[in-house]
């Protein structure tokens, strides 16, 4: 197969002019302008000189790979730079033009130069040191040879033999070869050296060459040139002949090349392969590929070439073939899996319903169109395509074991294959019109099924066994099949099995039938297991009685099996929408006794030459196994085989490599062009780009998104990875094909990514590639500070709930205060109304008895009956007061001061006092609490009652001052002044007492003074409520 890669897939349009492949995989592609190339086999990535400074020109002229997986990369400005997985360094700015890597190991390279001389290399730390030097007698660069210990072979005029060891170069005679010419030198991969000459082939050992020609009757041995194949192997041309040898001996001979080729002119290219091949290239001819056992093949522009001019050839480790060109692109070249026949290849109608194989192997088709058609040798002949001078679609074939090949036409009947010629031998009325699947068993009886009806035709008469019973159509037929020991069954639309017993069909129902769809496909293995290709549950298996199913989840491909064939190898084929896939039965057991976990199944696509994965799969049979064991497989638009002994399975895992992490969009990681984390055994120069310490990111970074690759050639497309972000995700995702994940809204933490990849053959990689990173918090999200902040809440909590409990105690202090100050004021209420109301009725209740008694004397009865008006009124005034006190709307200070006033000058100018009253024209409106308002009242109606008693005043002056939050009321006399401590008698020290406690009481303040010019003040201060107090 070839596939040519150019500006489409991503390749820099330009000229390739070298290949290489480093130990991870990645595939390098020198170019001519610009620059280099780097392939995983889905994308190419460039890097010009400005992601690689040292490279100085953007045409690179060789890529060559070293023993420790080191690439070399040399530009047209004659420089070196090296790459590994940390990314590229400048090795040498003076190197001129490197032809050819000699040998290497860890720490050494020696170069062949143009001019023959050789360029020797030494690592110290990160410096490399360079010396040059021509040996004796050297001519071309390609004319050394490395052996394993990296001594260099050179020949000299064709008959001498030049050795240079160490950087000593010496001259000699070629022991072992006297009298003889060198025609070639070569180097197997085992590391042994060979000479050919115009008499022997010889190897070196202990010192000189060792005759190892193989007897050959014509004559001597006459060697044009070689080429090293295989792991040890050589191909020689030599006598007009072109041989492998392999251990002493010929073992294949190429007669296609000594009769077509071998006078070709321009022999431009001459190399072996590692399975044991040849690949040549003339002039202006393309490429022959010499197999292992001598077979050729040619692929010129014709198979997909974009040239015939061949230069350039390399291998990768999968054995894939690559050549490039002059604006010609990458050009793949592998082998092809499945061979195809289609309309491409001649074959008229490619719409395949059926295909089977007939006594001589060719390959019989049925199409949609309605013809049948013989391909043999690569050719197509319709050998029908009217029945009965009828055009009818879909018609059904197979053969039965004696090669003998049967047709069913829609609404013709049976037809067989006899004597060259299609003969009708079952009319249409005796088998109905629409048969869609033919059987024959291996005691060679045909089973012919329509949707609803299956047929056993005996001695050429159809018998019907079998009825579709129902209106539904779980019993339409879908498949029919053989087992080992010989019991047929049958597979319905429906999802049940019917076997064939005892002349009847029993139905067989397998478990969650409802889940299984169609049973579209059946095939019997050795091992008495039936195999079941359902249209929705996967794969399903009946052995001994028992169902077992399989299904995606157990690796298998997603969606219907259409298809199913066993091969000689216990493996079974199976037709999917997502390819052919191959299951081996030993993977199945290795499953079943728990040594895995899922199915390593083979999945082949376009790639490996399907022309489709469309299968063709409502008739039967729609797969076929050969004669000589090649697998058939009837597709939508051809029919396609493979040889099931010519497919391997790769055991080797691809590489995987990390190869970039992105933050929110942005390329974190990694800094160094080029650089990838491969997992690669450590100790080599392919060991990770970094120090394995984690990636510590930004504060406030959340989506975190991996690129990665799996490098595998064979089937890129197919390579599955699986992933986990340790700390976040704990499991590991389901295999899949896309090469990046992003894992958004990341926390926090410390995270390890894994990877891992798997080929198409189901094989992973043993270990994952990893990648730590670190996603530190912001300052707000630390330990410290949520162990701050929590603290502070908990201090917060403490100060709110003694706060809260505060509040409580004060409010229950406050009521309790309130009841406190109620029970004082209903005592008080209690007392007043007591002292005066009561004590004024009991003198108004006395003085009735005494006016009663005295009501025949007028004068004394009208002198009580005054006294009852007098203690009435005086009653009147006392409920007044009481009822004033009590009233909330008089509890401002404005009405305090107006009752002060009013009551002042009424109750002085009784006693003959003149009193002035000096308040202020506009009163604040303060509230005053009742306590405050009564005990202020009592206390200035008492300081007027002493003066009105004691002081002889005629005169008295009320002053109000507002003083800020305080109102201070001021009661003074012009009377005869306060007598001294120890003359003031008893009742007016325990007067003035009583006002200091009436003030202490409310809060407030009581002072006593002089009057300058005679007189007596006194002073009462209370706070007003209000804020701020």
């Amino acid at each position: 197969m070839v596939q040519v890669f150019g500006a489409e897939q991503g390749l820099a349009p330009a000229s390739v002019t070298d290949i290489a492949q480093t130990p991870d995989g990645y595939l390098w592609v020198g170019t001519l302008l610009s620059g280099l190339m780097r392939f995983d086999g889905t994308r190419f990535e460039s890097f010009s000189t400005l992601q690689i400074p040292g490279l100085r020109s953007a045409s690179v002229r060789r890529l060559l790979v070293d023993h420790a997986g080191r690439l070399w990369i040399n530009s047209l400005a004659d420089t070196l730079v090296t790459w590994t997985p940390a990314g590229f360094t400048t090795a040498n700015t003076n190197a001129t033009r490197p032809q050819k890597l000699l040998w290497s190991n860890t720490g050494e390279v020696v170069f062949a130069l143009p001019d023959g001389a050789l360029l020797r290399g030494r690592l110290d730390g990160t410096n490399w040191h360079w010396t040059t030097s021509l040996p004796a007698g050297a001519g071309e660069p390609t004319g050394y040879v490395a052996a394993g210990d990296g001594t260099l072979f050179y020949t000299v005029a064709g008959t001498r033999l030049g050795v240079w060891r160490k950087g000593e170069a010496t001259v000699q005679d070629p022991p072992g070869l006297e009298g003889q010419r060198i025609a070639a030198l070569t180097a197997t991969r085992d590391g042994q050296v060979w000479a050919g000459t115009d008499r022997s082939l010889s190897r070196w050992a202990g010192g000189r060459f060792v005759d190892a020609t193989p007897p050959d009757p014509s004559g001597p041995l006459r060697v044009v040139r070689m080429a090293a194949t295989g792991p040890a192997d050589l191909w020689v041309e030599a006598n007009g002949r072109l041989r492998r040898y392999h251990r002493g001996a010929w073992v294949a001979e190429s007669l296609a090349w000594r009769e077509e080729y071998r006078g070709l002119p321009g022999l431009r290219l001459n190399q072996g392969d590692a399975e044991g091949g040849l690949w040549r290239a003339y002039a202006g001819e393309g490429l022959l590929r010499v197999h292992p056992d001598g077979a050729v093949s040619r692929l010129t522009t014709s198979d997909g070439l974009p040239s015939n001019a061949v230069r350039l050839l390399f291998e990768d480790a999968e054995g894939n073939t690559w050549t490039g060109y002059e604006r010609g692109g990458l050009v793949q070249i592998r082998p092809r899996i499945f061979q195809a026949f289609g309309p491409e290849q001649g074959l008229t109608d490619a719409v395949l319903t059926s295909v089977c194989t007939d006594r001589e192997g060719a390959v019989w088709v049925g199409t949609l169109g309605g013809a049948v058609a013989r391909i043999q040798d690569g050719q197509s002949r319709v050998i029908a395509s009217t029945f009965n001078g009828q055009y009818v679609p879909n018609v059904v074939v197979t053969a039965d074991p004696a090669g003998e090949v049967w047709v069913a036409p829609f609404g013709q009947g049976l037809w067989r294959f006899q004597d060259g010629q299609l003969r009708q031998v079952v009319a249409q009325e005796s088998i109905g019109r629409y048969v869609r699947l033919l059987f024959v068993t291996r005691e060679n009886t045909l089973w012919v099924a329509t949707m609803d009806s299956i047929f056993r035709l005996r001695e050429g008469v159809p018998e019907r066994v079998f009825r579709a019973g129902g209106s539904g159509s779980a019993q339409y037929l879908a498949a029919l099949a053989e087992t080992a020991e010989g019991t047929l069954y049958a597979g319905t639309f429906g999802g049940l099995l019917l076997r064939w017993e005892d002349n009847r069909f029993l139905t067989l129902s397998p478990p969650e039938r409802e889940r299984l769809g169609r049973l579209w496909a059946m095939q019997p293995t050795a091992d008495g297991s039936l195999w079941i290709g359902t249209s929705l549950g996967g794969l399903l298996r009946f052995k001994h009685g028992e169902f077992r199913r399989f299904t995606e989840r157990d690796g298998l491909p997603p969606g219907p099996i259409t298809h199913l064939l066993a091969d000689h190898q216990d493996q079974l084929w199976l037709g999917t929408r997502a390819g052919i896939a191959r299951l081996s039965l030993a993977e199945v057991d290795r499953l079943e006794r728990g040594e895995s976990t899922t199915l390593r199944v083979s999945l082949y696509t376009r790639s490996d030459g399907l022309p489709t994965t469309s299968g063709a799969f409502e008739f039967q049979p729609n797969s076929w196994r050969g004669p000589d064991g090649r697998l058939w497989f009837a597709l939508l638009n051809g029919v396609t085989s493979v040889d099931p002994a010519q497919v391997r399975t790769r055991y080797v895992a691809p590489t995987v490599t990390l190869e970039e992490l992105r933050v929110d969009g942005e390329k974190v990681w990694p800094r160094a062009a080029g650089a990838v984390r491969a997992a690669r055994p450590t100790g080599s120069a392919a060991d990770p780009p970094e120090p394995r310490e984690a990636i510590r990111l930004r504060p406030g970074r959340r989506d975190l998104e991996f690129q990665f690759s799996g490098l595998s050639f064979a089937s890129p497309e197919q390579v599955r990875f699986r992933y986990q972000l340790e700390g976040f995700a704990p499991e590991w995702s389901a295999p899949g094909t896309e090469r990046a994940v992003v894992y958004r809204r990341v926390p926090p933490g410390n995270y390890r990514f894994h990877v891992q990849a798997a080929n198409r053959d189901g094989v992973w990689t043993p270990e994952a590639v990893s990648l730590a990173v670190v996603v530190p918090p912001h300052y707000w999200q630390t330990a410290w500070f949520r162990l701050g902040v929590a603290a502070l809440l908990v201090g917060a909590l403490a100060l709110a709930v003694r706060h809260y409990s505060l509040r409580r105690v004060r409010a229950r202090l406050q009521r309790l205060e309130a009841e406190a100050a109620l029970q004082r004021e209903r005592q008080r209420i209690a007392r007043d109304i007591h002292d005066d109301a009561g004590a004024s009725l009991t003198q108004i209740a006395l003085l009735s008895e005494l006016a009663q008694s005295d009501f025949e004397k007028p004068a004394l009865a009208r002198r009580h009956i005054d006294a009852i008006f007098h203690h009435a009124h005086a009653l009147t005034r006392a409920l007044d007061e009481i009822v004033w006190s009590l009233n909330p709307k008089h509890d401002t200070l404005e009405s305090l001061i107006n009752r002060l006033c009013k009551f002042a000058p009424d109750f002085l100018a009784a006693a003959g006092v003149r009193c002035r009253v000096d308040v202020p024209t506009d009163l604040p409106a303060r509230p005053l609490p009742a306590a405050v308002r009564h005990h202020l009242y009592l206390a200035i109606k008492e300081a007027l009652h002493n003066v009105a008693k004691h002081a002889a005043a005629s005169e008295v002056w009320l002053r109000v001052t507002l003083n800020g939050q305080t109102v201070e009321l001021v009661v003074e006399d012009n009377g005869r002044g306060t007598p001294p401590a120890a003359a003031a008698d008893a009742a007016e020290a325990d007067g003035l007492a009583n006002l200091r406690q009436r003030m202490a009481e409310v809060g407030g303040a009581f002072a006593q003074h002089a009057r300058p010019g005679g007189g007596t003040g006194l002073r009462f201060t209370v706070p007003l409520p209000g804020p701020g107090n």
